[in-house]
């Protein structure tokens, strides 16, 4: 048996700066998904002014909610500097 399809490229309930939400939930999304044979989904989570981890923790709980095998892609925008 051989695994399913990843979409490397998602926008699942993504976030917005706005304070917007993309629509797709990862519920609905994995049902069509997994209907479609895709299995892994790999999604973007940015980075809002402040801490690197912060959005990326709270994206993760949102995956949760879904049935696929999620990897998130951080979008740096606000990079920690050191000195």
């Amino acid at each position: 048996m051989l695994p399913g399809r990843v979409d490397s490229h998602c926008h699942i309930e993504q976030p917005e700066a706005n304070g917007s939400v993309h629509e797709e939930s990862f519920v609905t999304a994995s049902t069509s998904a997994f209907a479609g044979g895709t299995t892994s989904v790999v999604c973007f989570t940015q980075q809002f002014k402040g801490g690197v981890l912060d959005m990326h923790h709270a994206y993760r709980g949102r995956a949760a909610t879904g049935i696929l095998g999620v990897a998130l892609h951080q979008i740096i925008s606000d990079p920690p500097i050191r000195c």
